[in-house]
């Protein structure tokens, strides 16, 4: 759903065909969005609610069994400003799937049009 709302955003006229039905539950494991990610997110004016609905995340440290440390990652060291932002699939997608519902794009769901 991030293309068609991007491309939506940017005026461009959309036709989304979508292999799940419109009121199919989203499933799935959480999803950690990246700065870049997030630029997206703020350029199609959804950053505010993905803040609201998700974690966010400062550093990721992870060691193995040897408490060795295979992962570090402080995001402000690679900019001040950045962090990641731990959210659950469905909320994205529904955040998503707004802007697209609210046009009058063509959307095809399991090959049955709509709108």
């Amino acid at each position: 759903m991030l293309q068609p709302s991007y491309l939506i955003a940017r005026g461009h006229e959309v036709t989304l065909f979508e292999t799940r039905g419109p009121d199919d539950k989203v499933n799935g494991a959480g999803l950690l969005l990246q700065p870049a990610g997030l630029a997206v997110l703020k350029q199609l004016n959804l950053l505010a609610e993905i803040i609201q609905t998700g974690a966010r995340i400062d550093t990721l440290f992870g060691t193995n069994q040897q408490e060795r440390v295979v992962l570090d990652l402080a995001y402000y060291k690679l900019q001040p400003f950045y962090y990641g932002m731990g959210i659950e699939r469905h909320h994205l997608f529904n955040l998503l799937q707004q802007p697209v519902m609210a046009q009058t794009t063509p959307i095809h769901w399991r090959g049955v049009a709509t709108h």
